[in-house]
């Protein structure tokens, strides 16, 4: 035999696994994530220093979502959050106002993930057959989207009553749309689950998240969500169909 013939032969056996390997993402395109976490309010009851929120102006929220793999390092999400926000007035304030909103999030966005997998850091195994699991394989990812936020406000005055003659005071439901965007980290703890922690702000285009408005409100409401999930990868067919809507597993 052709010694360079068997040479090609040889390169061709040991790329195949590696080929095949870097496919697998494709028959797991689909997520289901759940997961808790903390939300810090910036608004106009709380912290006269944007940005300087106390510690006990951080409430707590319960996060969700379904995501879809468009590429390998680009996917598409629905997230859906509770969010209990909440803040009261320093001691430097005279009128010492406090306020919980509770808050039904909806957002799509975009995940980017630009550090991570076999490309560049990953504690997977390999031998001479190719990758034989990916535990411990860490992604870095950027993400960005668009939603709203859907928020019903009770505010409170210094004698912990509800302030309803306060004229910037209103008790409704209010929605608003909602800028998402921030950075994630994930680690393969096996071929289903993912851990996953994220860190993002939330750019909103509504004052009444506090339930608290008057002519002196310059800013509207912002957030920062940071929430620590657990992502279960859903198997498809080459079709793209996800296995809960296979009538016959061949896998």
């Amino acid at each position: 035999m052709n010694r360079h013939f068997l040479i090609y032969i040889l390169l061709g056996a040991l790329l195949i696994p590696s080929t095949a390997e870097a496919q697998r993402w494709k028959l797991r395109r689909y997520e289901a994530g759940i997961g808790i976490g903390t939300v810090t309010s910036f608004t106009d009851i709380g912290s006269p220093d944007f940005g300087l929120t106390t510690f006990f102006d951080t409430r707590f929220n319960a996060c969700s979502h379904l995501g879809f793999l468009i590429l390998e390092d680009l996917s598409v999400k629905l997230d859906l959050n509770y969010l209990m926000i909440g803040a009261s007035d320093p001691e430097t304030r005279d009128r010492a106002l406090s306020f919980t909103s509770h808050g039904f999030e909806h957002a799509v966005r975009v995940d980017y993930t630009f550090l991570g997998g076999g490309r560049t850091f990953s504690s997977a195994t390999f031998n001479r057959r190719g990758m034989v699991n990916n535990f411990g394989t860490a992604y870095l990812y950027v993400f960005a989207g668009a939603g709203g936020i859907l928020t019903k406000a009770t505010v409170k005055d210094a004698n912990g009553e509800e302030d309803i003659g306060n004229i910037g005071y209103s008790n409704n439901m209010h929605w608003g749309a909602v800028i998402p965007a921030g950075i994630g980290f994930r680690v393969s703890i096996d071929a289903y689950f993912d851990l996953v922690l994220e860190v993002g702000g939330r750019y909103t285009f509504t004052d009444w998240i506090d339930g608290y408005k008057t002519e002196f409100s310059q800013y509207d409401d912002r957030y920062i969500i940071t929430s620590v999930k657990a992502a279960y990868k859903i198997r498809n067919d080459r079709r793209g169909r996800p296995f809960l809507f296979i009538k016959h597993d061949r896998w």
